[in-house]
């Protein structure tokens, strides 16, 4: 499955110019950083919170999801893959995911966003911007990503359409205490899970 990361840099930066933006969203502290930074930069009206479904998520995510779109004032997106975790797996997949085979993502989250991404290309407009709360310590892998790439969904040539997106990861350097303090600043409180747990998903 072909996954949205090109690692094609964008190397004029985050612009201003964007026609819509989807801030990627779990429940988590590190996706409310990115939710703060989009609404520091961008009119709600732009943006669209976007929650995929893996079918493994706790209970209560996704009426916590609508519950924040709709504090926040942003337009909800709820993504779920026909088949659902177990399905893939017993059906498919063969294999319970792993750090080196985390095909979960590429079909439960990766996937179904991209094919939602082009699916709504009328309503997103030429230019959007796709952004997501990583963070550069909470793994090896995150320690290298870039900051800005353009994503997948980007259209090399006009014959179908034109269309751009790019991928930014604002809260790359940020330290997890600071992703509180942002979800403090909106009026959310954190995920509950984070009485027993360092991460939300």
């Amino acid at each position: 499955m072909k996954m949205a990361k090109t690692n094609i840099i964008v190397p004029e930066g985050v612009q201003t110019d964007y026609t819509s933006v989807i801030v990627s969203y779990s429940n988590g502290i590190d996706s409310t950083g990115a939710l703060y930074w989009a609404l520091q930069e961008f009119p709600k009206e732009k943006i669209f919170l976007l929650y995929c479904d893996t079918g493994l998520e706790y209970p209560e995510n996704i009426k916590m999801f609508y519950q924040t779109a709709k504090y926040i004032g942003v337009k909800p997106v709820l993504l779920q893959h026909p088949k659902g975790f177990l399905n893939l797996l017993l059906e498919e997949r063969f294999k319970w995911p792993d750090m080196k085979n985390r095909w979960c993502t590429a079909y439960l989250k990766t996937g179904i966003t991209d094919k939602w991404i082009r699916a709504n290309r009328k309503i997103l407009g030429t230019k959007c911007l796709f952004v997501s709360g990583e963070r550069r310590d909470e793994s090896r892998g995150r320690a290298k990503l870039p900051e800005i790439e353009f994503h997948s969904t980007t259209l090399k040539t006009k014959r179908v359409a034109d269309f751009t997106c790019h991928w930014y990861r604002p809260c790359l350097d940020y330290e997890k205490g600071k992703m509180f303090e942002q979800g403090k600043e909106l009026g959310l409180e954190p995920h509950f899970c984070y009485e027993y747990l360092d991460r939300c998903s």
